[in-house]
């Protein structure tokens, strides 16, 4: 936020905010979060830009459960791109001890996975911690949010370029000493499901097998990606791209 000619931030580093304000009045709700605490509200009253007053709202402990470490993490790849991920942990993890893992890819161009924020728990990783699994969610460049430019790389060539990420950063979690490389699964649906299946022989000879629940025709999917980054059947520059 702009004061005084300043830019000033007014919230922590490291959380997520979304905040509703008053029809009139200075009055504000925020609703705020980080990975490792649950979504909490304050109502609070501006003045000059500032934070005035503010009671957070009870929320429900999350140490009435026994969550696995959530690690944030970055891989660089060859060509020097820097991809976000995350790791969740088994509870009683042993770094002494190999374990298998599952990488988690959910979305499409312009839609990050990972944000500094609660995410409901992240529900589908823990469940799969505390059956000693690790999971390691990745977001490929269209997908990290990380401006125009990297998003359009997947240009008439949905998949082709997330797909190099993907198997860098899969790679990148097998060498690590408490993974067991055979046993390394991909999983996604919708379009992290196309992703998993468009090189569905590669990937299996590449490390394991995928779970998936792809995208099987573009013709018949979300207009915000067909026809976005590979224009309509009948457009005058072509139709629907194949690789």
């Amino acid at each position: 936020m702009t004061y005084g000619g300043r830019f000033e931030l007014l919230s922590d580093k490291g959380q997520s905010h979304r905040v509703s304000l008053a029809p009139k009045g200075p009055l504000y709700i925020d609703r705020f979060s980080d990975p490792m605490t649950p979504t909490r509200a304050t109502c609070a009253k501006w003045a000059r830009a500032r934070c005035a007053s503010s009671t957070p709202t009870p929320c429900t402990s999350a140490t009435q459960f026994k969550f696995g470490k959530y690690e944030r993490v970055k891989i660089t790849l060859k060509d020097g791109f820097v991809l976000e991920g995350a790791i969740t942990y088994p509870p009683n993890f042993d770094p002494e001890k190999k374990v298998p893992g599952v990488a988690v890819y959910l979305r499409g161009p312009h839609s990050p996975t990972l944000r500094d924020e609660w995410g409901g728990g992240r529900v589908m990783e823990q469940s799969l911690a505390t059956s000693g699994i690790i999971t390691f969610r990745v977001d490929p460049r269209s997908a990290s949010g990380k401006g125009a430019q990297s998003a359009w790389a997947c240009y008439k060539q949905l998949g082709v370029q997330e797909l190099k990420d993907l198997e860098e950063a899969v790679m990148w979690l097998a060498e690590k000493p408490y993974i067991d490389a055979k046993r390394v699964g991909i999983s996604g649906h919708s379009y992290g499901g196309f992703m998993a299946r468009l090189r569905a022989d590669a990937l299996e000879n590449l490390l394991g097998r995928d779970r998936s629940g792809p995208v099987t025709d573009w013709k018949l999917y979300d207009t915000i990606y067909t026809e976005r980054y590979m224009l309509t059947a009948e457009g005058e520059r072509g139709g629907l791209c194949e690789e």
